[in-house]
């Protein structure tokens, strides 16, 4: 005998899975434990990249996350992975605001974006056997998406948070950043599996811990195998010149005084180099001949950020004057909002974007030489688009990034960057260096080691000169010649082994 139907506006259970349904058949929601959850698992996140000492974080951070995605329903997943997103992304780029808040709340939205979708497909996969690998492979494929569409953003990617951590992610010169990501996730859903008893747990855990073994071993074997090939000397210029003072016409004398007191502590007969927009006035026809004559004066090779204005254009340059050359690079990428405005017609009713001039992007990189080795130049946040790093690193012996983070005011994003500049390092194997204006300067070689520019046990916010000899090797990775390819198609695959799962589990 069949029951009788449940009364209208009663809520009758589900015995097989403790669940309340009411008379439609809806979930009575928990979103407040939901959300609550969803929050926690942002935090977590974070915080593991404010702070390396926090790093370990990342390990556990997304299993309130994806226990929220097993349990809510369709209607509840947006506003939790929403709120997953915002916390995630709203905590570690708090410092976008000292840009702009207007410009910070678009950027959650739509990095918030990318989260509710994955939401959606790791709805399907988490319940399914081969969650362990299809869920991390679901995750690669969406942060190498936000690195690309658009203008691209890979700020936020898991495996920076693992920087410093260099006896584990030396893998990173076969697979990238995102197989750091691939393997971060994957411990996380082999603990979700754990909390929640699933089945097949021994398989699971001898599987990931299979995979952390060996990304461990291949970092002890890796960092046995890549000896110094040669060195280079190097003097980092870091003026300190606060933010508002950088285009005051009465700082004028004030910041190029500084410069010239700071370029003769330097060693002699070394590469002097300067921060992103270091000169305080543009370079153009009427005044290049006074800036190179200043710039000659230290005898010595300089490399320097100005800003150039070139037929009515203007660029965020790198300016490399020698003795009786001089080379120069455009910036190519430009940062959105920042130096240029995206879809400018289409936005020109907002007044305090209407009003905002742009930076003419470079046409392509540019290779420069000092002595008898090649180098290139990574502008501001060039470094973090992996694919275009690569791409300059495969015929320079070292590569040079030069950068003002004074906008920022410092921590975190002073060290933020620095991780994404030490993963850089290691997945082509190549050495770099960096310039800031207020901090963090210094260089990364090609296993990740850091040196850095101190004073007083500070990074940031001091004026100085460091010189270092920094070390060189002369191969590079399998990163550097393929990318991202090998690790899009073991996700490919693996996405691909895991839908007859789901489509068998589906009827």
């Amino acid at each position: 005998m069949n029951p009788a139907p449940a009364a209208v506006g009663k809520n009758t259970k589900n015995v097989v899975d403790g669940e309340y349904f009411n008379n439609r058949g809806r979930i009575l929601t928990y979103m407040p434990r939901f959300l609550l959850l969803s929050v926690f698992s942002g935090i977590l996140g974070a915080s593991s990249f404010l702070s390396y000492r926090l790093s370990f974080l990342i390990w556990i951070a997304c299993i309130p996350f994806f226990w929220v995605i097993t349990r809510a329903d369709k209607r509840q997943l947006p506003v939790c992975a929403g709120a997953y997103a915002v916390t995630f992304f709203g905590i570690m780029l708090c410092w976008v605001a000292h840009v702009s808040r207007l410009g910070l709340v678009a950027l959650l939205l739509y990095l918030s974006g990318y989260v509710i979708v994955f939401s959606f497909f790791a709805r399907t996969f988490l319940p399914r056997r081969f969650s362990l690998c299809t869920v991390p492979a679901l995750w690669v494929v969406f942060e190498f998406l936000r690195e690309q569409l658009w203008t691209g953003f890979g700020w936020g990617i898991l495996g920076y948070s693992q920087y410093s951590q260099i006896l584990l992610i030396q893998g990173a010169d076969i697979l990238g950043t995102k197989g750091i990501s691939f393997l971060i996730i994957m411990i996380n859903v082999f603990l979700l599996h754990l909390f929640t008893r699933r089945k097949r747990l021994l398989f699971q855990g001898m599987t990931t811990l299979g995979i952390i073994v060996g990304a461990v071993g291949y970092s002890f074997w890796t960092m046995q195998h890549y000896p110094v090939h040669d060195t280079v000397f190097i003097s980092i210029i870091q003026p300190n010149i606060p933010q508002e003072l950088k285009w005051n016409p009465n700082a004028r004398t004030f910041i190029v005084d500084r410069l010239g007191a700071l370029a003769r502590l330097s060693d002699h007969d070394r590469l002097l180099v300067y921060p992103e927009a270091s000169w305080p006035d543009p370079v153009d026809e009427y005044t290049e001949d006074d800036f190179l004559k200043y710039i000659r004066s230290f005898n010595q090779d300089v490399l320097m950020g100005a800003l150039m204005v070139q037929h009515d254009r203007f660029y965020n340059s790198a300016i490399l004057v020698t003795d009786k050359n001089t080379h120069v690079y455009h910036k190519v990428k430009l940062v959105p909002f920042g130096e240029y405005v995206p879809l400018r017609s289409l936005v020109k009713w907002v007044d305090a974007l209407s009003g905002l001039g742009d930076i003419s992007p470079g046409v392509r990189p540019q290779l420069f030489k000092y002595q008898d080795k090649q180098f290139a130049v990574l502008i501001c946040f060039e470094d973090i688009f992996p694919l275009f790093t690569l791409n300059q690193a495969r015929h320079s012996d070292f590569l040079i990034n030069i950068t003002n983070d004074a906008w920022f005011k410092g921590e975190p994003e002073a060290s933020q960057h620095l991780a994404i500049m030490t993963m850089r390092a290691i997945e082509n194997r190549i050495s770099i260096v960096r310039s800031a204006n207020t901090g963090i300067s210094g260089y990364v070689d090609f296993l990740g080691h850091r040196y850095l520019f101190e004073q007083d046990g500070r990074t940031t916010f001091f004026a100085g000169t460091g010189n270092f000899e920094v070390k060189l090797n002369s191969g590079r990775s399998l990163y550097n010649r393929w990318g991202d390819l090998p690790l899009l198609l073991l996700c490919g695959i693996l996405i691909t082994l895991g839908i007859p799962e789901v489509h068998k589990n589906a009827f």
